[in-house]
């Protein structure tokens, strides 16, 4: 929620960018929901069902089916499943997400308020960190991370890392038990899908 009008945002960026008319995304979308209503499929299947086994798909129609598929997923419509055993291949599988509940409870929180324990989540797994770490991992903008700091001034701890010239922030739960555990000289590197 905290950042999904930033996500639709790049979605109808991207209609845009190719061109499509909403009459043509609707239809895409529907003919994508359609074709999933048989069963869970991959990228390729659903080309070859969406556009009738066609031998040869454009650029065209694979990236509208793309927006297609990213549209609906970002709308809480879709699951998308990797299948791939290795992080550097995706072989991402489609289906109807039927148990909406998830999502149409999202529309009892404002965005803000979702915004907060975004940020709030990411300093204490990932702090410390800075305000444009937060930034690039959340997308939501340094202003209102700043706002969100603020507000939890109780929460989010800013500390001083020697021979460093930035403020780090970390979430005080996190910083209580790190001062726990004997410090060691190792790094924590973000995994290419994380956690939170």
């Amino acid at each position: 929620k905290a950042t999904l009008d930033q996500r639709l945002k790049t979605c109808d960026y991207l209609i845009r960018k190719l061109d499509l008319t909403n009459n043509q995304i609707e239809l895409l979308c529907n003919k994508i929901l359609e074709s999933l209503e048989k069963k869970p499929k991959n990228t390729y299947e659903l080309l070859s069902d969406i556009y009738l086994g066609k031998k040869y798909i454009s650029v065209f129609e694979n990236k509208a089916l793309k927006i297609g598929l990213r549209f609906l997923w970002e709308k809480g419509m879709l699951i998308r499943r990797n299948q791939s055993d290795h992080w550097e291949t995706e072989n991402s599988i489609y289906s109807i997400n039927n148990n909406r509940i998830w999502f149409e409870s999202l529309n009892e929180i404002s965005t803000n308020y979702a915004e907060e324990i975004l940020i709030l989540k990411y300093f204490k797994s990932y702090g410390p960190a800075t305000l444009e770490d937060a930034y690039w991992w959340s997308n939501v903008n340094i202003s209102r991370i700043k706002q969100i700091i603020s507000k939890n001034s109780n929460t989010i701890i800013q500390v001083r890392i020697s021979n460093c010239n930035r403020d780090y922030f970390i979430h005080s739960l996190a910083f209580d038990n790190r001062n726990k555990i004997e410090l060691c000289n190792n790094v924590r590197l973000l995994a290419y899908e994380d956690n939170l």
